[in-house]
C-alpha cells in the first residue's frame, strides 16, 4: 500500500521548503513478515531554488538517512569570478573550421 502526503511549509537551513512524504506499507504476512513493514521517503523542495534542500529516508530496519543542502548563500557572487584574467588575449584564427569557402562546382552530376 502506498500513501502520499503533502507536508506544510518549513524553514530548513534558512530556506523555505515544501514537503512531501511517500509511505510504503507491506501488511503483516504478505512477504513472510509477522509485522507490517514500512518505508518512508520524505522530500523538502525549495520553490525558489527549485532543488531539494532535504531528503529523508527510513528503510525496513527503521534506520533513517538524511541528506541536507547546507551553507546556502543567497548573495550575489564576486564579479571577479566572471572576468577574464588580466593576461588573457584574443587572437583571430586563420583557416580551419568555420571559415567561409568558395563555392565548388558539382562534378560528375547528371541533371
Amino acid at each position: 500500500m502506498w500513501k502520499t502526503e503533502t507536508l506544510s511549509m518549513q524553514t530548513i537551513n534558512g530556506v523555505q521548503a515544501t514537503g512531501s512524504r511517500v509511505t510504503h506499507t507491506v501488511p503483516a504476512g504478505q512477504r513472510g513478515n509477522t509485522l507490517a513493514i514500512q518505508t518512508v521517503h520524505e522530500t523538502w523542495m525549495s520553490p525558489d531554488l527549485k532543488i531539494p534542500v532535504m531528503v529523508k529516508d527510513t528503510d525496513l530496519t527503521s534506520r533513517t538517512t538524511t541528506t541536507q543542502l547546507t551553507n546556502i548563500l543567497r548573495t550575489e557572487p564576486d564579479p571577479s569570478l566572471f572576468q577574464a584574467p588580466s593576461d588573457y588575449t584574443v587572437t583571430k584564427a586563420r583557416g580551419g573550421r568555420g571559415q567561409a569557402r568558395a563555392p565548388q562546382a558539382n562534378k560528375g552530376v547528371i541533371n
